[in-house]
């Protein structure tokens, strides 16, 4: 991916991460993440928040061609939580 692609997708992610966010908990709502019980609503929100947060970063730092390097830059924990 071209260096300005990186540094866009980055800078978009930033400025609309309250509506991605709001949209991405509300489809995961209705595809029934709470459903099992298993997590609940503040922990999805609070994962997805440190995930946006996190690909931010590992989009700033240009480790986007590499996979192994895009999941170091964002904490194995973050990055294999939503793999």
């Amino acid at each position: 991916m071209a260096e300005r692609d990186v540094a866009a997708l980055s800078g978009l992610i930033t400025k609309h991460e309250a509506g991605l966010l709001t949209a991405w908990m509300h489809n995961q709502l209705e595809a029934g993440s709470l459903r099992s019980g298993q997590i609940k609503e503040g922990e999805i929100k609070e994962q997805s928040t440190r995930f946006l947060r996190d690909f931010t970063v590992a989009l700033e730092s240009g480790e986007v061609d590499d996979i192994t390097a895009c999941i170091t830059v964002m904490g194995e924990t973050t990055a294999l939580a939503w793999v």
